[in-house]
């Protein structure tokens, strides 16, 4: 059997880039892309939700490796990857393990997924080595791109909310979820190997060269001859400054999607979340002019906060 390569995340890390520019351009990649998604990671995210509960997935499981090799068989020679994307499987609802990092929540030691994907190397994937591939970012402009992009979803959002939210987040007790290297790399470490684990830097994204040969030579044969196009998005924002995000309209829509994602939303439980999104988004259309007011246009870090919350970071890294 041939290798699996997953790729997870993290959001905000470039993972859109990634997915749109080079992984949906190879014959192996599965979902998800804007022009072809086969749903494969999807139908696996959804497992994953089943796995987290407690539920036995052995069938289920089993189904998705045997469609995933018709469909990868159809396409590529049998020594390429199957390659999988998805930023979902760092999903907080079902890990347990804090995804927006102003708002922590969970206490699990590791994250659920790590146990997921250790049991689908052992049991499933048998015949080939399970590889895993994250991105990353400097913490600070992470923490403060969540949240950003989280803006929409927050009805007061302004300046001064968000150097509240700084100050507030720097006082937490328990931030040990912060340190990847403990909480996320280590783990995928100790379960797959070290020599199946790529971590990457949002920065690896501008150079499609350096990129394809990092991934080539971590999963031979992932990534074909394709072009990436240069990471528009990152540089629309960083001409913003260097320490200064763009907020987002404030959107019951998005809200309420938020609400209701994890279980309910994945799982697509009848028309009544679906209604409910509807109804937001027609009140969003009637009302969208006041729900903007008291909003800034950008948020910004001072050299204050800045320093503040990297000695916060560097000190739990350091304790870690």
């Amino acid at each position: 059997m041939r290798d699996l390569v997953l790729h997870i995340g993290f959001p905000k890390t470039g993972s859109t880039t990634l997915q749109n520019n080079i992984l949906y351009c190879n014959k192996n990649y599965l979902g998800i892309s804007p022009v072809d998604n086969l749903g494969c990671a999807d139908s696996l995210y959804d497992i994953f939700i089943d796995f987290a509960k407690g539920e036995n997935v052995l069938e289920e499981m089993e189904g998705w490796r045997k469609e995933v090799e018709r469909i990868i068989s159809d396409r590529c020679c049998k020594k390429t990857p199957a390659l999988l994307s998805s930023e979902f499987f760092f999903d907080g609802n079902v890990n347990g393990i804090a995804e927006f990092p102003l708002v922590p929540k969970g206490s699990k030691s590791q994250p659920i997924f790590v146990d997921f994907v250790d049991y689908i190397n052992r049991e499933i994937w048998t015949h080939g080595n399970v590889k895993v591939v994250i991105t990353e970012r400097e913490k600070v402009d992470w923490i403060c791109s969540k949240y950003a992009e989280a803006s929409a979803n927050i009805f007061m959002c302004n300046q001064s909310k968000f150097e509240d939210a700084i100050q507030s987040f720097c006082e937490k007790k328990d931030l040990s979820w912060i340190n990847w290297e403990g909480v996320w790399f280590s783990p995928l470490r100790r379960v797959l190997g070290a020599e199946n684990v790529l971590v990457l830097n949002v920065a690896d994204l501008d150079s499609h060269h350096a990129l394809k040969e990092k991934l080539n030579n971590f999963a031979p044969g992932v990534i074909e001859n394709t072009q990436l196009k240069k990471n528009t998005r990152m540089r629309n924002r960083k001409s913003l400054g260097s320490r200064e995000w763009a907020i987002s309209r404030y959107s019951m829509a998005s809200r309420y999607r938020k609400m209701v994602s994890g279980y309910m939303y994945r799982k697509r439980r009848g028309g009544v979340v679906y209604a409910g999104f509807v109804f937001f988004k027609i009140a969003d259309k009637l009302f969208s002019n006041f729900f903007q007011f008291n909003r800034g246009g950008s948020i910004y870090l001072n050299s204050e906060l800045e320093n503040k919350l990297g000695l916060v970071i560097e000190r739990v890294e350091r304790k870690l």
